[in-house]
């Protein structure tokens, strides 16, 4: 197995031309990350444009300076007043939902001069994140030009800008996913400390770890157990264990921007409006069930499935039914996209419909088109895990492993 992935990976040439335009998109999209975060905007036209994201993380460190609960909308609502609305109420307020684990960092986010702090950090995860995509290309993807669209569309396409605009996570959480997808069976133990992290957004880390549980990776699985506790104790220590009840009441609470979600919920909730509660509420329980469908997959697929393979499936599923995909998330399909490109052999097609309908303007658009859009990205989504599925069962490949 390991002589058939070095023969691979002894094949692959990388061309002046293809080192020159990688370093162009991946520059281009690091300058516009900064350039776009070091701009200085007011709340107020923050509000406006119903971008407030950045706005609600450095409020969630202030208010963690100040040994208070980020979970509380009221104390979001009050810091944001406070400090940048010369004490007028905010016009509407969305929770901040990440768990008590990651409370250090988003502490970070209250250092220093606020657009500097959103630079810096939005830089770094854009600069990291292609640069993590494009090893994986270059480990999986015989084909420069195959290499070379992936790398485009990662650094030019509508949700990662829409995710720089934003100021969010998708970036720093495609990051960890794929720096853990490239260590996973070579070093372990960092691949389990960057799994630990990645629990800043649990329903992402679950998958990959049931992927490693698998594998009976159990160097990844202990060090990433590890990670996740020590933070868990580290948040703790500076913040209490209160925390972890309040977090716990506001995830199973009805999530404002599940109008916005790329998952089943938020298709649902588009054209069952009536029934959000409810929606909302078997949100959890169906995420978990399909985790347990996503086990057996695992399971019986174990042995057709490379590593890529397994990832591939693990965050399809997980796209498709989490309790809280937004569009900024959808950066981690591009693991599933370069698994199909090298399993079809095509040269660009799979990654251009998988993304195709993500590249269309949609920060504008009614309720009815973003249900309609929503609704043809989940259907994407199936297909592309209809296609890995198939592309195993109905013919036999080459089960390679790094």
């Amino acid at each position: 197995m390991n002589h058939v992935a070095s023969d691979i990976e002894s094949k692959i040439r990388i061309s002046f031309t293809e080192i020159c335009l990688t370093a162009l998109f991946v520059g281009l999209a690091t300058a516009f990350a900064i350039s776009v975060t070091m701009k200085p905007e007011s709340a107020e036209a923050l509000y406006e444009s119903q971008r407030i994201d950045s706005l609600v993380f450095r409020a969630a460190g202030e208010i963690l300076r100040d040994g208070k609960s980020p979970y509380s909308i009221q104390n979001q609502v009050e810091s944001i007043a406070a400090r940048e609305l010369n004490g007028n109420t905010p016009s509407f307020a969305i929770p901040f939902a990440y768990p008590p684990n990651s409370l250090p960092l988003f502490r970070l986010r209250a250092l220093g001069q606020p657009e500097l702090n959103a630079a810096v950090f939005m830089g770094t995860t854009v600069l990291f994140s292609l640069l993590s995509l494009t090893l994986i290309c270059l480990r999986y993807l015989k084909r420069a030009s195959a290499r070379l669209l992936v790398t485009f569309v990662a650094a030019f396409w509508t949700p990662g800008l829409i995710g720089i605009k934003l100021g969010q996570t998708g970036h720093f959480v495609a990051l960890v996913a794929f720096a853990f997808l490239l260590q996973h069976d070579r070093r372990p133990i960092l691949a389990g400390i960057l799994l630990g992290i990645l629990a800043c957004k649990p329903q992402y880390a679950l998958p990959l770890g049931l992927v490693s549980l698998i594998r009976m990776n159990w160097r990844v699985l202990i060090s990433a157990a590890s990670t996740f506790v020590l933070m868990s104790l580290f948040s703790a220590l500076l913040y209490g264990w209160s925390m972890w009840g309040e977090f716990w009441h506001s995830a199973t609470e009805m999530n404002p921007t599940i109008y916005w979600m790329k998952s089943w919920p938020g298709v649902a909730s588009l054209t069952f409006p009536d029934h959000v509660d409810l929606i909302s509420k078997a949100a959890i329980p169906l995420y978990l069930l399909a985790m347990l469908l996503l086990s057996g997959l695992l399971i019986v697929l174990r042995e057709k499935l490379d590593l890529l393979g397994m990832c591939s499936l693990a965050i399809l599923i997980t796209l498709v039914t989490s309790p809280n995909t937004h569009i900024y998330d959808m950066g981690l399909a591009f693991i599933p996209a370069i698994y199909i490109t090298r399993q079809i052999g095509m040269i660009s097609w799979p990654p251009v419909i998988v993304f195709l309908v993500y590249l269309l303007p949609n920060s504008v658009l009614t309720v009815l088109m973003a249900a309609i859009l929503s609704g043809t990205q989940l259907c994407l989504l199936l297909l592309c895990l209809v296609l890995l599925v198939c592309s195993n069962v109905q013919k036999e490949h080459p089960n390679l492993t790094n």
